[in-house]
C-alpha cells in the first residue's frame, strides 16, 4: 500500500497545508498508523517491529489539535527512522541522533508555515534546546493548547495548574492535589489521599475545587 493510501485517513487530524510535506516525508516506507484514544501518559509512540519482515508501528492521540498532532507524527516518524538507520538499542531513544533527525523533519513544515506564528516560534525554540517532548517547553504546551477543541462535557476549556493560586485544591485523574511551590516546569503538588507530593506539570488541565476546600501547602 502506498504512502498515498495510508496516511489518506489521516487528513482530517491534519494541517490543511500539511498533506504534500507530510507524503514527501514518508515515502514509500513500510508502517503502520494507530489513531488511538487519549492517553494521560504520551500523546503518541513508535514500536519498533518484532519480527525480521514485520512493519513498524505508529499511533497518535486522536483528540490532539491538528498542530498537535503533527508535531507528534513528526516525533514519532523520526523514532522510526533512527531505529531503522541504527537499530533500537545502540542510540538513546532521544539522543543526539534522534534530536537532529526531528529537527530536519520539522524544518519543511516550518518553512512552508504550516504553523500559526504563536505555534512556530515557541517550536523554533524548542527545537533549537533539543527538547523532547511538547511537555518540556511551557510555551509550546500554552500555544498548542489555544487551539484544542472545547471538551464534550463542557462549555469552557479548564484552567491549567499555572494559573490556580498556590494552595488550592484541585481535582486531576480522579484525584485531589493540592498546589505547591513551582519546580520548573512543575509544581510539587501534595495528593489528598496519601499526603504524598507528586510533580504536576504546569500545562496541566485541572478541575479547581471550591476554596472552602482549599488549605495552605504544608
Amino acid at each position: 500500500m502506498s504512502a498515498v493510501a495510508k496516511i489518506e485517513p489521516l487528513k482530517k487530524y491534519l494541517p490543511a497545508d500539511a498533506w504534500e510535506l507530510l507524503l514527501a516525508m514518508m515515502g514509500e516506507q513500510a508502517f503502520t498508523i494507530k489513531i488511538v484514544r487519549s492517553r494521560k501518559t504520551k500523546l503518541g509512540d513508535y514500536r519498533p517491529p518484532r519480527q525480521r519482515n514485520a512493519t513498524p508501528v505508529l499511533s497518535i492521540n486522536g483528540d490532539l489539535n491538528p498542530y498537535a498532532f503533527l508535531i507528534t507524527l513528526v516525533h514519532e516518524w523520526a523514532h522510526l527512522e533512527i531505529y531503522r538507520q541504527y537499530q533500537w538499542g545502540q542510540v538513546k531513544p532521544h539522543g543526539p541522533e534522534w534530536q537532529h533527525r526531528f529537527q530536519d523533519l520539522m524544518q519543511p513544515f516550518l518553512a512552508h508555515e504550516v504553523f500559526p506564528p504563536e505555534v512556530a516560534k515557541p517550536l523554533r525554540e524548542s527545537l533549537q534546546k533539543g527538547q523532547a517532548s511538547t511537555s518540556s517547553s511551557p510555551e509550546l504546551l500554552r500555544a498548542l493548547r489555544r487551539y484544542n477543541p472545547p471538551s464534550d462535557d463542557r462549555q469552557l476549556k479548564l484552567p491549567v495548574l499555572e494559573e490556580l493560586p498556590e494552595g488550592t485544591s484541585f481535582l486531576l485523574n480522579q484525584q485531589v492535589y493540592l498546589k505547591g511551590p513551582k519546580r520548573r516546569t512543575r509544581y510539587l503538588c501534595q495528593r489528598k489521599s496519601n499526603g504524598r507530593s507528586y510533580a504536576v506539570h504546569g500545562q496541566a488541565e485541572v478541575y479547581p475545587l471550591p476554596i472552602s476546600e482549599s488549605s495552605s501547602y504544608g
